[in-house]
């Protein structure tokens, strides 16, 4: 038994430990999903912030080109100009120019050619000069100006990145298909001068993931181009999980740490005395000791709810078993009264006879014996006993003083009964009178059907004088539909009538009375009872089974 309960406490450690680790796990697994989108979510964040303030910056920047509306839309078509020396002349030239003009777009369109050229030299130099130094300033992967317009989409205007540290000659055409492109497609479709996000594949560099940042540049309500900041999408994700990794492999060290810790304290406060009150209940379902129960829960000291458990379990316990003792006390009492009163009732019809004075016990005592020896239970050999003191009730008649005291069921026995002069007679009875020895069956049966708690008494008193063969009375009943137990009183109150004194006769001799059983088998009695108590009578050598 010690064997099962460890192995039962053990088993009980590793389900909690199982359901520890599995949600532990579980919280890992999830928290690292989460640490992943999150820190995704957070770093993006704060990426795009860093971006949209750099991007304002280059905004301002591009803000002091001169006549910007009229460069982007000048230098398609002279780039090969644009990309020589500035000469003096044009420095000159451009040193002249009245930047003050009203309109300075309209004035710049109405100029030489030669001062339309120095302008776009100097926007050119001045815008790339600021945007290299921004670039290596900014420490990003990238960062390029590019046309998105239907007309000159992929023209670009500057390029810049990790590779290639100057930007490339204005000029350079990529292949720029707009649905790659979420973010420009949606500058070009909403119109509006917000910075927008995108991640694309760039195949120029090996097929590498990068993320980026574009504002638009719109002059006179036209988005002209659009100046990108990006990075390296691939290695941020790289270093982003490895950091996950890092925080997974610690977070499980300290959740498995965790786990331990809870196993101990789980164990202390909650594993080990559930292991042992449930041990304790077990063996009190099975052996019913309140002593045990309260000796074995003092072991367990706990103040939480287990501790408050174990104390009312306990005090379930001992009241439990209070009641039970009480309950049994009652039930002997009862048990002893009703013996009493059934046993004063059978001396009260034996006395009515002073030739059979103990018939009804000795009926009693000799159907016992017969149900024992069938293999009845306790309850059905008690039960028979009962019914065999009682199976001649109808042939008296009780005084009210002991009604009254002890079966208040039986209001009108007092009111039946056999005349004493019928069953003391010494002679034969006559027809009429034998008649009247007939009704106290039935009379019997009336008497005890009062009795609702115990119905079965009235079992014996009725038809104990039946025969199997269906000659018997008050019913003429046969075979089985006999009740059983007023079988076994047929043979036993037959055997006793036989083996006591009558007032006509003496107790006839034991030879005798085993041939009248057996004669009769089958036909007066049930055979398996008969055959029974020819078994008694057998082993009965001294005859001692008689009055």
């Amino acid at each position: 038994m010690n064997k099962e309960k460890k192995a039962r406490r053990k088993k009980l450690r590793w389900q909690v430990a199982g359901i520890l680790v599995f949600f532990n796990i579980l919280s890992i697994v999830i928290g690292s999903i989460g640490i992943y989108y999150g820190s995704t979510s957070t770093y993006l964040t704060a990426k795009n912030d860093m971006m949209e303030r750099d991007l304002e910056k280059l905004r301002e920047n591009m803000n002091d080109m001169i006549a910007p509306s009229w460069f982007f839309d000048y230098v398609k078509d002279h780039t090969d100009e644009i990309h020589g020396e500035i000469s003096e002349d044009e420095a000159k030239m451009f040193m002249e120019l009245n930047t003050s003009a009203e309109d300075i777009e309209e004035y710049i369109r109405n100029s030489s050619p030669e001062m339309q050229l120095a302008v776009a030299k100097m926007n050119y130099s001045s815008f790339s000069s600021r945007l290299d130094y921004e670039f290596g300033f900014f420490n990003y992967d990238g960062l390029y100006m590019i046309d998105v317009r239907d007309d000159s989409r992929g023209y670009v205007y500057y390029d810049s990145s990790s590779e290639n540290e100057k930007g490339d000659p204005i000029g350079t055409v990529w292949k720029y298909d707009i649905s790659d492109h979420p973010a420009a497609e949606e500058l070009l479709s909403k119109k509006t001068n917000n910075i927008e996000f995108e991640r694309v594949n760039n195949e120029d560099s090996n097929g590498k993931n990068y993320y980026v940042a574009c504002m638009p540049l719109r002059y006179d309500g036209e988005l002209k181009a659009v100046l990108c900041l990006e990075y390296n999408w691939d290695e941020f994700n790289i270093d982003l999980k490895k950091n996950i990794r890092i925080t997974g492999i610690f977070s499980l060290a300290g959740m498995i740490l965790i786990c331990a810790l809870l196993m101990a304290v789980v164990d202390r406060i909650a594993a080990r005395p559930l292991s042992k009150l449930q041990s304790a209940v077990h063996d009190y379902t099975k052996n019913k000791d309140s002593d045990d129960v309260v000796k074995r829960t003092a072991q367990i000291k706990s103040r939480n709810e287990i501790g408050e458990l174990t104390d009312e379990i306990t005090a379930l316990a001992v009241e439990i078993d209070r009641y039970v003792d009480d309950i049994n006390k009652a039930k002997e009492n009862i048990k002893e009264l009703s013996e009493e009163v059934m046993e004063a009732l059978a001396h009260t019809i034996d006395a009515k006879d002073k030739y059979t004075n103990g018939h009804s016990v000795r009926v009693a005592k000799y159907s016992r014996m017969i149900a024992k020896r069938l293999g009845l239970s306790e309850w059905a050999q008690d039960d028979i006993y009962y019914m065999g003191l009682l199976h001649d009730i109808g042939k008296i008649g009780i005084p009210n003083a002991i009604i009254n005291k002890y079966m208040g069921l039986l209001h009108d026995i007092g009111k039946i009964g056999i005349p004493n002069a019928i069953i003391n007679k010494p002679s034969r009875l006559t027809d009429e009178e034998y008649e009247i020895i007939k009704t106290h069956p039935v009379l019997g049966y009336e008497i005890l059907s009062e009795i609702k708690s115990r119905p079965d008494l009235s079992i014996g008193a009725r038809w104990h004088h039946e025969r199997y063969d269906g000659k018997g009375y008050p019913d003429g009943l046969a075979g089985d539909d006999i009740p059983f137990m007023a079988r076994i009183i047929a043979v036993a109150d037959s055997y006793d009538t036989m083996t006591s004194n009558r007032s006509y006769r003496k107790f006839l001799p034991q030879n005798v009375v085993r041939e009248e059983i057996e004669k009769n088998m089958g036909t007066q009695f049930d055979p398996k009872p008969a055959e029974i108590m020819l078994q008694i009578i057998d082993e009965d050598t001294a005859y001692e089974l008689h009055e």
